[in-house]
Order: structure tokens, then sequence, then C-alpha cells
């Protein structure tokens, strides 16, 4: 949470499986305690949260996740999942205000 708390921006990265998310989601994270399910889990909101409140800080955050194919313990990701990283990336630049060359 130091590590952080010197930064303007923060963009956290993940995958999902929910069914009710687009294959590229992303969103705004606002500072917020959320129950957990699990005990070892913490959002990014909540992260956010204690951030505030221990640093008087409020990064601009997001999230970007893209949907999870296929769990099977490879080194690499599923031909579908990996069809997704590139639109990340790019939406991931956006957010960062930073301009990527245009590709053919």
């Amino acid at each position: 949470m130091e590590l952080i708390a010197g930064y303007e921006q923060i963009i956290f990265v993940d995958a999902h499986v929910g069914d009710d998310m687009e294959d590229l989601n992303f969103s705004k994270v606002i500072p917020q305690y959320v129950c957990a399910t699990f005990t070892h889990h913490l959002t990014p909101d909540a992260l956010l949260a204690f951030l505030k409140t221990l640093y008087q800080h409020e990064p601009e955050a997001y999230i970007v996740s893209v949907r999870a194919h296929d769990f099977d313990f490879k080194r690499s990701f599923s031909p579908k999942t990996q069809s997704l990283l590139r639109p990340a990336s790019d939406k991931i630049m956006q957010l960062l205000k930073i301009k990527t060359r245009k590709r053919n």
C-alpha cells in the first residue's frame, strides 16, 4: 500500500469468468469497503478505501478485466483469451493517456 500511495493513477488488471460481464470489461474503481467472501480476498475498492484512510490519498483507479476461457494450468492463455489481450492493452493505454502507434 505504501508503494501505491505515491501514484496518481492505478489500473488493476484481472481475468474474470462472470457471465454478467462483457469479454472485455473496464470500470472506475471507487474507494469503498465491501465485505469479502473470503478473508484473504481484498478487492480493489477495499484496497483504495484503506489507502484513503491510512494515507489520505485517493488516486484515480480503474479495473480492466478480460474473460478467462480456460483454466487448464497451462503456461499460455487460451486462443479466445489471447484475442482479448490487444484490446485490453489498448484500453489500458487509453486510460493512461499514452498514445500508441497505429497498427497495420
